[in-house]
């Protein structure tokens, strides 16, 4: 069995479906008191540049749904001086039904506010 802290990192880095990290991560429960897992901006570029790119395993319901697994966990810490942006363009992926659809000129605009060049 993968250690939590692994599960977390193949969260991150989108390196499987969603739908099964989650659910293997689902054995250690939501809650935690330690970060065990740190997002940076570059994570968030990578998975943006696959949607861009095409990329068939991420389309705008896959950030979404990859958005949503990372918001509001407990275990995953958010790269020093950029926490509110990180939650914030995480929150907008998570709910485009109540901000903005992610589409080619949204995930630019969110790079461009990450500091990448789309």
């Amino acid at each position: 069995m993968k250690s939590r802290a692994t599960l977390l990192g193949e969260l991150v880095r989108l390196d499987r479906p969603v739908d099964r990290i989650v659910h293997e991560i689902g054995a250690f429960g939501w809650d935690s008191d330690v970060e065990l897992f740190l997002l940076e901006k570059q994570h968030i570029r990578n998975v943006l540049a696959r949607f861009l790119k095409g990329d068939a395993d991420v389309s705008a319901t896959i950030v979404r749904d990859w958005a949503e697994a990372i918001e509001g966990r407990d275990d995953i810490g958010f790269e020093d001086g950029s926490e509110e942006l990180l939650k914030t363009i995480l929150f907008d992926l998570a709910n485009p039904a109540i901000t903005v659809s992610l589409t080619r000129s949204t995930a630019e605009e969110f790079l461009r506010r990450l500091g990448f060049t789309p």
